[in-house]
């Protein structure tokens, strides 16, 4: 079964390239322009999801919030959560995995990087 992943960034050049990036992997991809766009995945039976990669500063619910809301679904408790953020500051990136954020994506980045980054942590 190929694994699923959700990408939540409201540029849409990002998202294209995310796309690339891991259908030329074989994953599947679901892709959500918003916070609140992509917790519609979660409020949904029929979905699975087996990694996010989101974006920190995003209108509407920002990625923070949305790692927050994703760790209230029993079922997706557990799901690694990637932010993609241009920050480089470490207090940013405890917060994240404070809210329950399993690691990050530098940007820019390069398509191994997020190669290695998504298979980690689906390990």
């Amino acid at each position: 079964m190929e694994k699923t992943i959700l990408i939540v960034d409201d540029s849409p050049t990002i998202i294209e390239k995310l796309l690339q990036i891991l259908k030329s992997e074989n994953f599947d991809v679901l892709t959500a322009s918003n916070g609140e766009e992509a917790i519609q995945y979660f409020c949904t039976q029929s979905v699975h999801i087996d990694a996010v990669i989101t974006d920190v500063h995003m209108p509407h619910v920002d990625g923070m919030e949305l790692i927050q809301i994703i760790r209230t679904y029993p079922d997706f408790k557990n799901v690694p959560i990637l932010i993609l953020t241009s920050e480089n500051q470490s207090e940013i990136k405890l917060k994240a995995k404070n809210l329950g954020a399993t690691g990050w994506i530098q940007k820019p980045f390069v398509a191994t990087k997020v190669i290695e980054a998504v298979k980690k942590v689906l390990r």
